[in-house]
């Protein structure tokens, strides 16, 4: 298996488009039969950055409950989020 690629997004200012052209990049793997897994994406209510969503494998987050506030949490598990989902049903 060949090594992964990190590519950082930097912008110091609000809409200056960091998460649509991280969306866009995640797009390309799968256009090339490899995977591409999305943890996280605040879109900001933003409509084009929500619709880049659309088609992309997300982890579902849940929340959990630490002292006084509620957080959003994620299940890591290895394998992609569709068996990480399959398991979850299953009550493993």
């Amino acid at each position: 298996m060949a090594r992964g690629k990190l590519r950082m997004h930097l912008g110091a200012e609000p809409g200056a488009g960091k998460t649509y052209a991280m969306l866009s990049e995640a797009h390309r793997p799968g256009e090339r039969g490899a995977g591409c897994v999305v943890a996280f994406v605040d879109h900001h209510h933003r409509p084009h950055t929500e619709v880049m969503l659309h088609g992309l494998e997300q982890i579902a987050r849940r929340e959990l409950e630490y002292r006084d506030s509620v957080l959003p949490a994620w299940r890591v598990v290895t394998g992609t989020a569709s068996e990480a989902s399959s398991a979850e049903q299953a009550g493993q």
